[in-house]
């Protein structure tokens, strides 16, 4: 078992260790692309735990806004931010491999391309690790979130971000015109949701969100897909490849909303939503959740 995991089993369910466990996850990832692993796996765990972290700062919001909170924000959005150039071209990568197609001019292009994007995010890394900036200010957020390790605290501190966090849900949820913009923003706000449910879950096993999770999950995969579709293509029209120009490409987005559309209209939606509104208005209201 790892140091990582071993930490993690000694940490008791709380808004401090959450916000511990994440941080090492985000260290130790930090410290392995400064020694050299560029690998897309890294880059792709380097997003998702920068999400997770981002998502446990914002549900303790009212309790450690401070200097360090907002750098450790910023700087965290902007780390992941470094990183979409890379990420669109591996699911570029991705697409060719997966269709069989060996374009050595698309390969070579893509592999250029990635030393430079790959030593501006190593650059970004090495400086957030000089100094222990990144460490200190984490330190300063957990210290600020010690005061919520109480349950009464935790539930209504991290009540009220996982309600705003809802809201922001349900204001942008895709609707019957489903363009592009609209999809863009309902997958962005899904992430947030479903990483804010999972650290609220950690703290509060008890909550039955278990409905909501599967459905951002699902959610999550659906529009992930149509997003990978249009960078795809925009990637292909930036490197000015003659693949960009094949039919097949809007052909198969239409076929692929078609699917969410039906997917979208089956869920039951206003139920799970206000089963989910229900337990965490009585998480604000009770403070404590018992544990099963």
């Amino acid at each position: 078992m790892s140091t990582i995991h071993q930490e993690k089993e000694r940490l008791e369910s709380s808004p401090s260790s959450i916000w511990q466990w994440q941080f090492l996850e985000v260290e130790r990832i930090l410290r392995a692309i400064a020694q050299g692993d560029d690998s897309a796996g890294q880059v792709h765990a380097l997003r998702i735990v920068c999400r997770r972290t981002e998502a446990v700062l914002r549900l303790g919001r009212d309790a450690a806004k401070s200097r360090g909170w907002r750098w450790l924000q910023r700087n965290l959005h902007d780390l992941r931010q470094s990183t979409n150039a890379l990420r669109d071209d591996d699911v570029l990568r991705k697409w060719l491999a997966e269709n069989e197609m060996s374009s050595t001019r698309l390969q070579r292009q893509l592999k250029q391309n990635r030393r430079p994007l790959m030593h501006k995010v190593a650059r970004r890394v090495r400086w957030l690790l000089r100094r222990e900036r990144l460490v200190r200010r984490a330190r300063q957020v957990h210290k600020n979130l010690k005061s919520l390790d109480g349950p009464i605290e935790a539930s209504a501190v991290f009540g009220r971000g996982l309600a705003r966090e809802l809201s922001r849900f349900i204001e942008v949820l895709p609707s019957r015109q489903m363009d592009s913009d609209q999809l863009h923003q309902a997958r962005i706000a899904c992430k947030r949701l479903r990483y804010a449910v999972d650290a609220v879950a950690e703290i509060h096993p008890a909550m039955d969100l278990r409905e909501l999770h599967e459905l951002l999950k699902s959610l999550q995969k659906h529009l992930g897909s149509l997003n990978d579709g249009v960078v795809r293509r925009r990637r292909l029209k930036q490197l000015k490849s003659p693949q960009a120009k094949q039919r097949d490409h809007a052909a198969g987005r239409r076929e692929k909303i078609a699917a969410f559309r039906a997917w979208w209209q089956a869920q039951p939606l206003e139920r799970i939503l206000a089963d989910a509104t229900a337990e965490i208005v009585s998480l604000m209201r009770t403070g404590q959740r018992d544990t099963p």
